[in-house]
C-alpha cells in the first residue's frame, strides 16, 4: 500500500501547477457564487442571515465541493514548511485541553502538550481592585492576578515536563479591558497587547493559537465575520517578527468557510491550523453518517489540506460518552414541567410576542437556561424565537443528542468513546501533515458551562476521567494510541 501511494502522490505532484490554477478558479467562482446565494437566501423571510448557521451555508456550499472531490488527486506528502513547524513542535504534539490541577497525570498517559486559555493580561479601565484582583510585579508592571496565575501555571507544567500552547484572549476580554478591535486605536492597542502576552510568556510557550473559533458566537460576540478575521490577522501579523521557532496559528470550529476563506490573504502569518471537530456529538451528517462513518474525517482532514495548504493541528475533538436522542413525549413533558409550556410552539410564540417576558419566566423556572439563552442574544432579543430552534440551542433545551448526532458502531457510551480515541488518533496520525491532536478534555463536567444543566449531555461527558477524576475506558485508548505517534 505504501509503495502505491508513494506513486500517487508522485503522480499528484505533477499535475500541481495545473491543480493550483484550478484552485484559483474554483475560489473566483465560489466567491460569486456564495454572493449569489446570499442574495437568494435574503429573499426568504424565514431565513435570518445573522444567524451562524446560516452564515456558513453559502461560502461552504460555494468551496466544499471542489475541494473535497480535488483532496484525492492532491500530493498527500509532507512540505518542507510542514516539516519545519514540526521540528518546532519537538514531533507529534499529543495533547490534552483543560487538566486542571491534574497534570502531574498527563505524562504517565503519554500525553505532553496541553492547551490552556489565557486571560486578559490588564486591569480593566475604572474597575476597582476589589472587583479585578491585581498584581503587582518586581519590575512595577501592574496585571490580573488571574493573568499571574496562568503564568505560573505555565511554568508548573514546563517544570513538570509538558509542553503549553497559549489560546490568546478572546474579542470580549479584549474588549472588556479597554481594547476595542473594531476601532483605528483599538487594533493599536491590540498588537501592543498581543506582544506584550507572547513576550512575557514566552520562556513557557511551545505553540499559540490566536482566539478560539472566531464564526462561533459564543467565542466571536460581538465582532463580525468580517470583524473577527481583522481580529486575527492582527495579531498574526503583530507576532511575525516575534515568533522566531514558536509556532503560531488560528483554528475554526470544522472547516467554516465562512472564516477560512476571509483568511485566504492573511496565511502567509499562519504556521498551522487548527482544525476543530466534533462531528456525531455537535454535528450530525444524517444518512452520510451510515455511508461513510469515520471516513468523513479523513475527507473533511484532506479538503482542509487542500483548500488552505498550512500544517494542520486538530487542536480540539472528542466524543461524548453519555447522550441519546429523546422522544416526542419526553420533550413535552420537558416542556411542561422545566419551562411551563404545553408545546415548542406555545413556547416559540411566548418567545416572539414578548421575549423579554419569555425570558423573565423562564429565569423563575430555569435561570440557568434563562441565561444561556440572553447571552446569545443580549444584542437583539427578537431574535430569541428563532433561537429556540437553532443549533446552538436545541440540544441544550431539550438535553439531548439528536438521532443522528452519533457515528455507527460508536454509540455514546464510556466504551463508544474509548472506541472512537482507538480508531481516531491513528486515523489523524496518518495524514503527514497533522502535526499534533488535543482530546478535548481530561475531565468529565458536573454541569454543562454553557446552559448550566447538570443533565445536558452537551458539554459535559467528554473526559477521559470523569468528574471524580477515575479513569474512563477512553483513558486507556488514548494512552495506548498516543503511545505509538512521536
Amino acid at each position: 500500500m505504501s509503495i502505491f501511494l508513494a506513486i500517487w502522490n508522485f503522480l499528484c505532484g505533477l499535475w500541481a501547477p495545473l491543480l493550483w490554477l484550478f484552485d484559483k478558479g474554483a475560489d473566483l467562482l465560489g466567491k460569486g457564487f456564495s454572493w449569489l446565494l446570499v442574495a437568494i437566501m435574503g429573499l426568504f423571510p424565514s431565513v435570518d442571515l445573522s444567524r451562524q448557521d446560516f452564515k456558513q451555508i453559502p461560502d461552504s456550499i460555494a468551496y466544499a465541493p471542489w475541494y473535497a472531490v480535488s483532496a484525492f488527486f492532491r500530493d498527500q506528502r509532507a512540505t518542507p514548511e510542514v516539516n519545519a513547524v514540526k521540528a518546532n513542535l519537538g514531533g507529534f504534539a499529543r495533547g490534552i485541553c483543560h487538566s486542571g490541577s491534574d497534570f502531574g497525570r498527563l505524562l504517565e498517559n503519554n500525553i505532553n502538550w496541553e492547551r490552556l486559555d489565557c486571560p486578559f493580561p490588564f486591569p480593566t479601565p475604572g474597575k476597582p481592585e476589589s472587583e479585578d484582583p491585581l498584581t503587582t510585579r518586581d519590575d512595577g508592571t501592574v496585571v490580573r492576578t488571574g493573568y499571574e496565575n496562568y503564568k505560573n501555571n505555565l511554568i508548573a507544567r514546563q517544570a513538570a515536563g509538558l509542553k503549553n500552547m497559549v489560546i490568546t484572549p478572546f474579542p470580549r476580554d479584549f474588549i472588556g479591558g479597554g481594547v476595542d478591535p473594531r476601532t483605528p486605536e483599538g487594533e493599536v492597542k491590540l498588537a501592543e497587547t498581543i506582544k506584550f502576552i507572547f513576550n512575557d510568556l514566552k520562556p513557557y510557550t511551545g505553540a499559540v493559537q490566536i482566539s478560539n473559533e472566531i464564526g462561533v458566537p459564543n467565542f466571536q460576540r460581538p465582532l463580525t465575520n468580517e470583524e473577527g478575521v481583522r481580529f486575527l490577522a492582527v495579531q498574526l501579523e503583530a507576532l511575525a517578527p516575534l515568533k522566531g521557532n514558536i509556532p503560531v496559528g488560528y483554528n475554526t470550529a470544522g472547516p467554516q468557510f465562512d472564516i477560512n476563506s476571509l483568511m485566504k490573504p492573511y496565511l502567509k502569518y499562519v504556521d498551522f491550523y487548527g482544525m476543530d471537530i466534533y462531528l456525531g456529538c455537535h454535528v450530525g451528517l444524517g444518512s452520510f453518517n451510515f455511508i461513510i462513518g469515520m471516513y468523513v474525517f479523513d475527507i473533511i482532514t484532506m479538503l482542509m489540506w487542500g483548500y488552505l495548504g498550512k500544517p494542520i493541528i486538530v487542536t480540539e475533538f472528542g466524543y461524548l460518552s453519555a447522550g441519546v436522542p429523546k422522544t416526542q413525549a419526553e420533550k413535552d413533558t420537558m416542556l411542561r414541567e422545566r419551562y411551563g409550556y404545553n408545546s415548542e410552539a406555545e413556547m416559540i410564540a411566548a418567545a416572539k410576542a414578548d421575549p423579554e417576558a419569555f425570558l423573565t419566566k423562564m429565569e423563575s423556572r430555569n435561570p440557568s437556561m434563562a441565561g444561556f439563552i440572553r447571552r446569545f442574544n443580549s444584542e437583539d432579543l427578537s431574535r430569541v424565537s428563532g433561537f429556540l430552534t437553532s443549533l446552538e440551542c436545541v440540544t441544550h433545551l431539550y438535553c439531548e443528542l439528536p438521532a443522528d448526532y452519533v457515528i455507527p458502531g460508536f454509540p455514546h457510551t464510556p466504551q463508544g468513546e474509548a472506541d472512537f480515541y482507538a480508531d481516531i488518533l491513528p486515523r489523524f496520525a496518518k495524514h503527514p501533515y497533522v502535526l499534533g491532536t488535543f482530546v478535548y478534555n481530561w475531565k468529565d463536567s458536573t454541569q454543562c458551562y454553557l446552559c448550566g444543566q447538570h443533565d445536558c449531555p452537551s458539554e459535559t461527558g467528554w473526559g477521559l476521567v470523569d468528574w471524580q477524576g477515575n479513569p474512563k475506558p477512553a483513558l486507556a485508548a488514548v494512552r495506548d494510541a498516543y503511545a505509538k505517534l512521536k
